[in-house]
């Protein structure tokens, strides 16, 4: 197949952008200027590894987040319930870890947080870091308050990863109780 002469110049500048835009890409995955989009949702947040660990995990992100922590979801778990009787712990792996059990966890870390139900103003008025109570879907779930807008919510959730909720959905999901930690 013959190329017309009018054509030539046009493959010329596309092989020259293309080789061009390849190395550049190329260089800044080298560099670490590019990353997958996965890690940047990610960035920060401990992910659960369990069906029931999602409290543990988000407490793992405020404590790694806010305090220079850095420990992971099995550590917090295996130290929790090493101090658990047995009856405790069958229960846990049932039903989850709790709101007392994440404020027991956070202070076996010589970290204080209170429990509270509030409002939506109320955690806008929140001073440290805040420890969410959801249910999604009929599961009880905990996450972390990234910040809220005027018509949305940031959470960082350690199943999901940063997640972005329009107000009115939130307050739908979210039963009211928190965990606020201490600045």
């Amino acid at each position: 197949m013959r190329l017309p002469p009018r054509r030539i110049p046009l493959l010329l500048a596309v092989a020259v952008f293309l080789t061009t835009w390849s190395a550049a890409v190329a260089g800044a995955r080298s560099a670490g200027a590019v990353r997958p989009w996965v890690a940047l949702r990610d960035s920060g947040i401990v992910k659960q590894r369990l069906e029931f660990s999602c409290g543990m995990a988000s407490l793992a992100t405020v404590l790694n987040r806010s305090y220079g922590q850095s420990l992971g979801e099995p550590e917090l778990i295996t130290g929790f319930l090493a101090k658990q009787p047995a009856e405790r712990k069958k229960r846990i792996e049932t039903v989850g870890f709790s709101l007392r059990d994440l404020q027991q966890a956070a202070a076996m870390q010589k970290v204080i947080c209170k429990g509270y139900q509030m409002t939506l103003q109320g955690l806008r008025d929140a001073k440290g870091p805040v420890l969410l109570h959801l249910v999604i879907k009929g599961q009880r779930h905990f996450c972390v308050l990234g910040s809220i807008g005027e018509r949305e919510i940031l959470l960082l959730d350690p199943a999901r990863g940063r997640v972005r909720l329009p107000l009115d959905r939130f307050l739908k999901e979210w039963t009211g109780y928190c965990l606020v930690f201490a600045k």
